[in-house]
């Protein structure tokens, strides 16, 4: 196997474990537990922070398999909460 090759599986398996801890954080939450946010100001909810991780994975392999993408952060405004009257 070249370096690249292997260098490219490294980093698939490690996205492929990051997703299954995300998921596994995720599991069986309800609304409310996906909607907390901590009390500080401008935090994030789980949800959100889950779409900011893989909006970051989508950016990077863009670069890495085809041309750079641009990545537009108020897009994780459009990530708010889950459950009546949010459309999900």
């Amino acid at each position: 196997m070249s370096h690249r090759a292997a260098e490219v599986e490294s980093f698939r398996r490690y996205i492929v474990s990051t997703f299954r801890q995300l998921v596994e954080a995720l599991d069986g939450l309800d609304e409310q537990a996906l909607n907390w946010r901590p009390p500080a100001q401008e935090t994030n909810s789980r949800l959100a922070i889950v779409a900011h991780v893989l909006g970051h994975v989508y950016q990077r392999t863009s670069w890495e398999v085809a041309a750079p993408g641009e990545r537009d952060r108020r897009d994780l405004g459009s990530v708010g909460a889950v459950g009546a009257g949010s459309g999900t």
